[in-house]
């Protein structure tokens, strides 16, 4: 079902379309998330730090994903050892080592290859300060560009801090459930870097099929899947509008980018708050003996 979901998302198709290079990422994130899957193997292990390391040299904001990646890792290790606090603080000390260690590695590398360390302001300091505002699907051009420029610096660290402030507190609260909090810190990234595409947005919602058991308890799924045809509708046409035709401006493709953006922050609170009422539910019971049909309700476990 996600390779269905993947070959024939319209994000997916169009980035396929572009010629992007967010596939690169794409196929790295798979390959951590089908690694840290396969079991309490040291391979598995090495294999999903070492992708997750490959991602983030490609694309600076994947290291957010590591401390649910972490967690993730463990809930494959024995019961007896998870009871430990010695085998957590081990376990961190060494996936963080195995994990730095592999990304210094990759820098290094490219220091040599370049003959200077230059590259580091040009492809991460470009990831963290956003000197390009070209317009794009993100919240980072617009806000810049009316921005006067004594206020940039403060604004920059902020933008930069606010997709930070979200991985360690999401991981602990959904550190029953690792994927799904890899799965939530995906969308946060995706919506609040400065330079998202559209296949970083068809890469998480094919995704979404994992958790279809939450679906039931979803209630916004219409408002999302409008908006989200609403955006894909209007881009290129408020976008040729306003670049070729010149009869519209800034303002109209702004909009349409927080229509688009907020139809993902809709789909995140939506599924996460699902998350949190199936869980409510199996710990407590359901409290309707009826359902929609006014059959004898079940609880169904997939």
């Amino acid at each position: 079902m996600v390779l269905l979901w993947y070959l024939f998302n319209p994000h997916i198709i169009g980035s396929c379309l572009e010629k992007t290079t967010s596939v690169f990422t794409n196929f790295l994130l798979a390959a951590m998330l089908l690694s840290a899957s396969q079991g309490p193997s040291l391979l598995s292990r090495l294999s999903s730090l070492f992708f997750l390391a490959l991602a983030t040299y490609q694309t600076l904001y994947m290291f957010l994903l590591f401390p649910a990646l972490h967690l993730y890792l463990l809930q494959n290790a024995p019961e007896k050892c998870r009871s430990s606090r010695k085998f957590h603080i081990a376990r961190l000390v060494i996936h963080l080592g195995i994990f730095g260690g592999i990304l210094a590695a990759l820098v290094i590398g490219s220091s040599v290859i370049m003959g200077s360390w230059s590259f580091i302001r040009g492809v991460y300091g470009f990831a963290v300060f956003a000197p390009d505002l070209t317009p794009n699907i993100g919240l980072f051009w617009y806000f810049f560009t009316e921005m006067f420029e004594q206020f940039r610096t403060f604004f920059t660290w902020i933008f930069f801090l606010n997709i930070c402030i979200y991985s360690v507190p999401v991981s602990i609260k959904l550190r029953h459930d690792p994927p799904f909090a890899i799965f939530t810190l995906l969308s946060l990234i995706t919506i609040f870097k400065p330079y998202p595409s559209y296949g970083d947005v068809g890469f998480y919602l094919s995704l979404f099929p994992i958790w279809k058991r939450l679906y039931p308890h979803m209630r916004q799924s219409l408002v999302v899947v409008v908006m989200l045809l609403v955006a894909a509708v209007l881009f290129p046409i408020l976008w040729k509008l306003w670049i070729e035709v010149g009869s519209a401006n800034a303002n109209f493709f702004y909009a349409i980018t927080l229509v688009f953006v907020a139809s993902q922050v809709f789909f995140v609170t939506d599924i996460m708050l699902a998350h949190e009422k199936r869980e409510w539910h199996l710990m407590n019971g359901m409290k309707s003996d009826v359902d929609a049909n006014g059959k004898a309700a079940e609880l169904l476990l997939d």
